[in-house]
Formats: C-alpha cells, structure tokens, sequence
C-alpha cells in the first residue's frame, strides 16, 4: 500500500475520529469496537485501525459503518460544527416540536424549494428530525 501524503493521513484521521464520535453518539447508545465489528462482518481490530487512521476504510465499508449507525453516509466527513447551510438548518431543528417540524415541512413543500438541493437535503434532514422526535 503506498505511503500516506499528510493531507491523506489528517483526512482519514477524521473519518476515524468520527467512526468513533459516532460509536458513542448513534443510535442514543455507546455502540463497542466489538459490537460494530460484529455487525459489519469485521474483526474488532479493524475498527480499532479504520479510528486510529492506520486502515482506510473502503466507500463499501463507509456505507456499511453509516447504515449500521443508523445516520447518512455524510456525517462520516461533516466536521462537529457544520457550517454548511444544511448543518446550520439541522442545529436549528434539533430543539423544535414536532408541531413546528410540520409546519417548517409544510412551509417548504408549498415554497416548492423541495427541487433544488438544498432543499432534498432540508427535507431528509427534517424527515430525520421527525423520527427521532418519534422514538
């Protein structure tokens, strides 16, 4: 496997860094290195590698730690405080009702913004939001 350039080994640092972030955050439950292993078909130390940022985990293996967490592929990459304008809507949806969540939702749709990017990733952030509220 060919060495690493800084830039490559600070990246997957991250992503190791959010693997494990996620593990303790996920599902509203600490998930263990041997728990998540399990449920990707992996041994334990690979998991243990993919956080320290020695293994590079696949696209594949990517998908697989997301659906298994039970959150978008993208939160593997999104620093804490995102910045984007959908990480700035998710913050600000966190707190609100139910009620309001609606509303915001029927908002949107009669604004007919659902077409454009943004407004995909507003509609599957307050699809998210709704079923956490739900749980």
């Amino acid at each position: 496997m060919p060495k690493l350039t800084p830039i490559e080994q600070t990246y997957y640092a991250r992503i190791g860094a959010r693997i494990r972030e996620l593990r303790y955050s996920a599902k509203g439950r600490t998930i263990s290195q041997s728990q998540l292993a399990r449920g990707l078909g992996v041994k334990p130390n690979t998991v243990s590698r993919w956080e320290s940022g020695e293994y590079r985990p696949t696209a594949m293996d990517l998908q697989a730690i997301a659906r298994f967490l039970d959150v978008p592929v993208g939160r593997l990459f999104l620093e804490d405080e995102d910045r984007s304008l959908t990480g700035r809507i998710n913050k600000g949806l966190r707190d609100l009702s139910e009620k309001d969540l609606l509303e915001m939702l029927m908002f949107i749709k009669i604004r007919g913004e659902l077409n454009s990017y943004e407004g995909q990733q507003l509609r599957g952030s307050l699809d998210q939001n709704m079923e956490a509220i739900r749980r």
